[in-house]
């Protein structure tokens, strides 16, 4: 993060002088010192607009605010309530001209720090979370319960191998390789799974504290569109891993003694088989509500 002191006051510089910027204004994208701030705060159109220290602007500086059109490359100035869609000019001469919802965006990112659509984001962030977490447990629950059996099998072949001749030392050897292959294999799926969630976790804690500094430090335009973005994001995110937590890997394995090792027969070629027992148990998601675009909390 740059330091307060290399930002200068823009409006001062345009004057061929080099000053210091004590603080932020979010409209106008620009630092100012404190005498050209009493300045910008005299004419009328500009008194509404939201000032903040430049320690403040430089908390959020590093969340992405994007007010331009993606599309068209023009700057975002309305809203499209019917569908909860920001739009330029051009969105709206070439996809929503028969739109009767279409209120400036000023207008829709009134009191949204404050606004239902802003808690729900962070309900979804939280459930997220939840989630994410829940399949990390999952993933820890369903190694230990492959370790144990495990043992469990290992248990049975010694058992099984004191009551025949020490000839099958070396088919006892086979199976336990095997055995040790198929479950490493496995444990390696559950690491996978537990790194991917972790991935997720990570990203996804990051959003909230994005969100959190957004709140509290940015214009409500601002807070509004990366509201909006953060929500898209989160969405996607949910949907994924409403799929990912129904496909943990919980594929046990399981021993089938060869029927012939009992009996004892010159024919014996195999101690055993190991198997994978897949398992369909998946972990109940946690669903969220359905959005609306920008409902004001009372």
């Amino acid at each position: 993060m740059a330091e307060p002191t290399k930002v200068v006051c823009e409006a001062c510089q345009q004057c061929g002088v080099i000053q210091v910027a004590e603080l932020w204004c979010n409209d106008c994208d620009e630092g100012f010192c404190d005498e050209c701030i009493k300045n910008h705060q005299t004419f009328k159109i500009l008194r509404n607009h939201s000032i903040i220290s430049l320690t403040d602007h430089l908390t959020i500086s590093d969340i992405s605010v994007c007010q331009t059109c993606t599309e068209h490359n023009k700057k975002l100035e309305s809203f499209c309530q019917q569908h909860d869609q920001l739009l330029c000019l051009k969105c709206i001469q070439s996809n929503h001209s028969k739109c009767d919802d279409i209120i400036g965006i000023v207008d829709a990112a009134k009191g949204s720090k404050n606004s239902a659509a802003i808690f729900d984001l962070d309900e979804d962030i939280k459930n997220l979370l939840k989630n994410i977490e829940q399949g990390i447990v999952c993933c820890y629950d369903n190694g230990t319960v492959i370790n144990d059996e495990e043992q469990k099998i290992k248990e049975r072949i010694s058992k099984t191998r004191e009551e025949i001749n020490k000839t099958l030392d070396q088919l006892q050897e086979m199976i336990l390789s095997e055995l040790m292959a198929k479950t490493e294999n496995e444990r390696e799926k559950l690491d996978k799974c537990t790194a991917e969630l972790t991935k997720k976790e990570k990203k996804v804690k990051e959003i909230r504290e994005q969100s959190s500094k957004i709140k509290e430090f940015a214009s409500e335009i601002q807070v509004f569109v990366v509201m909006k973005n953060m929500q898209h994001t989160v969405n996607k995110e949910l949907d994924i891993m409403k799929l990912k937590l129904s496909s943990i890997p919980k594929d046990l394995p399981y021993l089938k003694i060869n029927s012939e090792l009992l009996s004892w027969t010159q024919n014996l070629k195999t101690f055993g088989e190991i198997h994978i027992e897949t398992q369909c148990n998946p972990l109940p998601f946690i669903e969220t509500k359905v959005h609306q675009a920008q409902l004001s909390i009372k």
